[in-house]
């Protein structure tokens, strides 16, 4: 499993791990390497402009990558599209929105998205019918408050931005 984590998102890192040691400890599954990769905001543009992602997945051990992005609310849930804040390419109708599988021009393999049909509800439902709702849910974070709405921690919420209000949408709650 591989995580990369660029400025201002490198907390994906840190939550990545906590939920495979969460999966881990419900489940039994060992997974056997988790290959992550930092890059700093003074290194950012010379890692994108290098082929440090290609190397970084090229060397690892996997053949697949799969993209764990969800859908947006639908359309009718008028409270999330009055701002205009929304990640449109996760909205009905995109070419992001039925694709299921395509070829990841970083690292050149095929990328399967198989979250992508589901909203923040269906992954609660998907969490309730294995019953980890109350245990892996708590260790994932959605929250991509870049300092907007309260000072950056990345170990709280901020329950303003569009990926808190999802969130709570769908699960009925933000923790």
């Amino acid at each position: 499993m591989t995580t990369n984590a660029f400025p201002p998102k490198n907390w994906q890192v840190k939550y990545a791990k906590r939920v495979l040691r969460k999966i881990t400890e419900l489940t039994g599954v060992e997974f056997e390497s988790h290959l992550t990769n930092e890059v700093t905001k003074e290194d950012a543009a010379e890692y994108l402009s290098t082929q440090s992602a290609l190397e970084v997945n090229t060397k690892s051990l996997w053949d697949v990558k799969f993209d764990g992005v969800t859908r947006n609310p639908p359309q009718t849930e008028t409270q999330f599209y009055t701002e205009g804040i929304e990640d449109s390419q996760r909205n009905e109708g995109s070419s992001w929105y039925n694709r299921t599988m395509y070829v990841d021009k970083d690292c050149l393999m095929p990328c399967y998205t198989h979250m992508r049909q589901y909203n923040k509800k269906g992954i609660c439902d998907f969490y309730v019918q294995n019953n980890v709702l109350d245990n892996l849910f708590p260790v994932t974070r959605s929250c991509e408050n870049s300092g907007n709405f309260k000072p950056i921690d990345h170990e709280t919420h901020c329950e303003e931005c569009w990926y808190c209000r999802e969130r709570y949408w769908g699960f009925g709650r933000i923790i």
